[in-house]
């Protein structure tokens, strides 16, 4: 893997064409939510967002589309000066900033909880302890004309300790349309907010490479095509350890109203097992998957097909729906994950925006035979935290006060599963956003495996 990236870096330094750096817009960032929903209201007819994180240079992209809309509606204004304001980036300009910001978060639980098979998950990989711990950010960013850079590093204090870390940082390069990333880098992949099948923000970042076109090309006759490939070997602590995990998405948009999306990821190679070119290219065709011969086994393969329609007049609303298998060959029309989703950008008043979605797994989902610490990463699972036959509903109720520069959700999770029986999770957030910090107050309340586990989060991040 270094020597590929080796290679594709030689071949970025050569080239002569322009080019313009750019970093990428965290997926908590609440960006996302004001793209969403300008995308729901009909002025970003270009915009691919089921692929994040977007670079700061695609939204910034972005966010001209928008302006130049012509359509007129309450709160569009808002969330245009959010993106502008928050952004406070112009791409024709290079700079290096080695303090960017800082982010204070802090944790508090009021009661252990009784974990089960399965630790009690939290995003980016963070488990639930009883107690207080807090976590320090520093962001350092290097916007260049070729090559372009991130850093996160992490102090977290717990329990009288205090441990460092890299939560994100990488490294990318930029030949034109294609920008090539090295590093730690969350990715979600699907329509789901909560919970798409093969990609999310449940665990810690993994080292990766990735090839991604930042903006969709425009292709003739077909619209809109957006691709991103990504290649990593996972840890040792794993009932095979080391193997490799690949995944391809691809989306196209044929029209401003429809997206059509297909992705597969695959797990393969490994300590004792082979890592020769020829399984890789039988794991990238969905050859020799699921034999039930451990000798001829090439990996653990999945793919999921997604489907969006954006429906901006009248009563605007996004529909998505999205499938899933996680064996590529046999029993194709067996055990299927199936997900739908309906995002409302206004509901009931203009200000009031709702988010509904469903998801159920079959027996199989996220685990295997041969590689039996499953699609996982250190324990989280890699896309859905769903594990084996079990469903999710989610939900999700906004309200932005303009005058105030401040919104408020209302988030409840039901989800129930093989390994960890029924969790649900209820949530009040209350976030305010300026040029240069964003405040977030959220206070949760999780019952898991009979016990109520009162949550507090507090974060503040300065700019």
């Amino acid at each position: 893997m270094k020597n590929l990236f080796l290679l594709l870096l030689g071949i970025f330094l050569g080239w002569e064409g322009p080019s313009l750096g750019a970093t990428f817009l965290p997926l908590s960032s609440p960006l996302y939510d004001s793209l969403s929903f300008l995308e729901a209201k009909g002025c970003l007819p270009s915009a691919i967002l089921d692929t994040r994180p977007l670079s700061r240079r695609e939204v910034f992209r972005l966010l001209e589309e928008a302006s130049f809309c012509p359509q007129s509606f309450p709160l569009k204004e808002f969330h245009l000066n959010r993106l502008r304001e928050y952004l406070a980036y112009e791409p024709e300009l290079s700079f290096f900033r080695p303090l960017d910001g800082l982010k204070l978060q802090g944790f508090y639980l009021a009661r252990a909880p009784r974990t089960g098979r399965l630790p009690l998950y939290f995003k980016r990989g963070r488990s639930l302890r009883r107690g207080l711990r807090n976590e320090f950010f520093f962001f350092s960013r290097l916007e260049g004309e070729r090559f372009s850079f991130f850093l996160a590093p992490r102090l977290k204090f717990e329990g009288g300790k205090t441990k460092t870390s890299m939560e994100e940082g990488y490294l990318a390069a930029t030949l034109g349309p294609f920008t090539l990333l090295a590093g730690r880098l969350s990715q979600h992949w699907g329509p789901q907010e909560r919970s798409p099948l093969l990609l999310s923000e449940n665990p810690r970042p993994f080292k990766l490479l990735l090839l991604t076109n930042e903006s969709p090309f425009l292709l003739e006759d077909l619209g809109l095509l957006r691709l991103t490939f990504f290649v990593t070997r996972l840890g040792s602590q794993r009932a095979v350890p080391h193997p490799y995990l690949w995944g391809l998405k691809v989306v196209l948009k044929p029209r401003p109203g429809l997206e059509l999306s297909a992705s597969r990821t695959a797990l393969l190679g490994g300590k004792g097992r082979d890592n020769s070119l020829k399984t890789w290219l039988k794991s990238l065709l969905g050859l020799k998957e699921n034999l039930g011969q451990k000798g001829k086994e090439v990996g653990d393969q999945r793919f999921s097909l997604g489907l969006k329609l954006i429906r901006p007049k009248d009563l605007p609303f996004t529909l998505y729906f999205s499938l899933g298998r996680e064996h590529l060959v046999e029993n194709i029309l067996r055990e299927w994950a199936t997900g739908a989703g309906l995002y409302l950008p206004t509901f009931l008043r203009e200000d009031l925006s709702l988010r509904l979605e469903f998801l159920h797994t079959p027996s199989n989902w996220n685990l295997h035979y041969l590689y039996r610490s499953g699609y996982t990463y250190q324990g989280r699972g890699i896309g859905t935290h769903i594990f084996g036959k079990g469903h999710l509903w989610y939900g999700k109720l906004s309200k932005q006060w303009p005058s105030l520069g401040l919104e408020t959700e209302v988030q409840l999770e039901l989800a129930k599963d093989h390994f960890r029986g029924r969790d649900e999770t209820y949530t009040l957030e209350v976030r305010r956003l300026s040029k240069r910090k964003v405040f977030s107050l959220a206070l949760g309340l999780r019952r898991y495996q009979g016990r109520s586990l009162p949550l507090f989060k507090l974060s503040l991040t300065l700019r």
